[in-house]
């Protein structure tokens, strides 16, 4: 293992996480405010979207509260894996990505590896993708039963040194595959861990309303990351 916060303590661990969007291109970063809108008991974070008022907007159309590994912990291959839980409503979007250190445009240089992604309206799916301008973008939804919002379930992503394979898994069980064809120093370097949810005003799906609840939680049960998939044996080492 080379990451992991069990979320055991009574706050957020600032040695792991930082609080806040760390990329240019992101909304307004609240930074420490941040700090406000999540929770950290019974060995789980809690978090809920920094505001949700209806029929306003936040920066660029909508409220979030994120988290990340920027500067304190980013890995090149191997696996990574969460397990959460997450609340149903309109305009409610949580996630957990991986993000290269460089990227520093979201026009001109978008790369993010989505582990998931949950849309409050679509509590039973979630969204595994991998986006990058220069090639096409890759998304696969995969329905669960029960849904996300009823119960724990656990999300991995194990990228292969080799190949450049990435394969996803929903609660231990393979649900997707792809193969990140490396554009010329476009992924060759360490991804740091994003857990974000957010309040939408933007359009992907039905916008927050007078009937999403506030707050709305994202509940995330522990962040890890290894070297190789637990009980695999392929070495994924960073060279």
């Amino acid at each position: 293992m080379t990451f992991n916060d069990e979320f055991n303590g009574t706050s957020l661990d600032l040695t792991k996480w930082s609080p806040g969007f760390q990329v240019p291109w992101a909304p307004g970063n609240l930074g420490n405010a941040y700090l406000n809108y999540m929770s950290v008991s019974d060995g789980v974070l809690k978090m809920w979207p920094a505001t949700i008022i209806p029929g306003q907007t936040g920066s660029n159309g909508y409220y979030k509260t994120s988290v990340t590994t920027y500067n304190k912990f980013e890995q090149k291959y191997g696996y990574w894996e969460t397990r959460f839980k997450t609340t149903t409503g309109n305009g409610l979007w949580s996630g957990f990505w991986l993000l290269p250190h460089s990227q520093s445009n979201f026009t001109t240089d978008h790369r993010e590896i989505d582990i998931f992604e949950n849309l409050g309206y679509q509590p039973d799916k979630i969204y595994m993708s991998l986006h990058d301008l220069t090639f096409n973008q890759y998304q696969q939804p995969y329905i669960a039963s029960p849904d996300f919002s009823q119960g724990y379930h656990t999300l991995g992503l194990q990228w292969v040194k080799d190949s450049g394979t990435l394969i996803w898994y929903v609660d231990g069980i393979e649900r997707a595959r792809n193969t990140l064809t490396d554009v010329p120093g476009r992924w060759n370097e360490p991804l740091y861990i994003l857990l974000d949810t957010s309040c939408m005003y933007v359009g992907w799906g039905p916008n927050c309303d007078s009937t999403t609840p506030n707050p709305a939680y994202y509940y995330v049960d522990y962040a890890r990351a290894y070297k190789v998939v637990p009980g695999g044996s392929q070495d994924t080492t960073s060279p």
